[in-house]
């Protein structure tokens, strides 16, 4: 048998397999949570940064204790973290009542002005009076003199400052004041008002006059204050709107008084 040459058998190519690298999605970054901060964080690092300039850093701490501790100097409120400064709140009042406190301001100085002029003072004792008669009138409605303060708004300071303001327009006006026994008895025959019970005729016609001085004094004093105001030497640098009118300082608390 011959030898027979056997072709050689091809290979099978070898296939090959596709290496595949899985893909690493990138970390997460995770956002650092806000730090708070403080007056003391600021100071010390301000203090690192400046530690070699001590008059800096003495001086900064000073403002910035000022600010913090004065901070209602500026700020009035926070709601939700937002602040409110001092001179919103104060243009909003000065928008609503701006004109009247002004003129509440310039009647007060013109008041002291002239009781200057004139040598009028008042006395502590005189305000201390004042404010006996306007407790023991108050108590007859039956309350305190304080629940009739805080019923309108006004501080034991503001009243005595108010009784000041009035009795030194008192004086300025004294001569324009008094009440005669014919003025007195004219009022009791108009009026037909009965002797209270319990009451001297003596106390009743003095609590007349009162009343009558009183009556006399809120004409008096709104012709002053617009006399006065005619004549001084104004000048408006801000305008609210509104054209300025006589008005006193402030009412205090309404007394008992006898009616018509």
């Amino acid at each position: 048998m011959e030898n027979m040459e056997q072709e050689p058998v091809a290979e099978t190519p070898k296939t090959t397999e596709a290496v595949v690298t899985p893909v690493e999605k990138p970390a997460e970054q995770k956002t650092a949570p806000a730090k708070k901060v403080s007056l003391i964080g600021i100071i010390r690092t301000f203090y690192k940064e400046h530690k070699k300039n001590t008059h800096i850093v003495l001086g900064a701490i000073v403002v910035l204790g000022l600010l913090f501790l004065g901070k209602s100097l500026f700020i009035a409120a926070i709601v939700n973290g937002v602040p409110i400064s001092r001179w919103s709140v104060i243009q909003e009042l000065e928008k609503n009542s701006g004109q009247q406190a002004l003129d509440i301001i310039i009647t007060k100085k013109l008041i002291e002005t002239a009781a200057d002029k004139q040598g009028v003072s008042v006395s502590e004792a005189d305000i201390d009076t004042e404010i006996q008669t306007i407790e023991e009138e108050v108590s007859k409605q039956g309350v305190t003199l304080d629940i009739a303060l805080a019923q309108q708004g006004i501080t034991t300071e503001q009243l005595r400052e108010q009784i000041t303001l009035q009795k030194k327009l008192e004086k300025i006006l004294e001569d324009k004041l008094a009440v005669s026994d014919e003025e007195v008895g004219q009022y009791l025959a108009q009026s037909k008002t009965p002797l209270p019970t319990g009451m001297s005729d003596a106390d009743f016609k003095n609590q007349i006059r009162e009343q009558l001085k009183k009556q006399k004094f809120n004409v008096e004093a709104d012709k002053w204050i617009t006399s006065i105001k005619g004549s001084a030497d104004i000048q408006y640098y801000v305008g609210y709107g509104k054209p300025p009118v006589a008005t006193m300082p402030a009412e205090m608390p309404a007394s008992t008084e006898t009616q018509e």
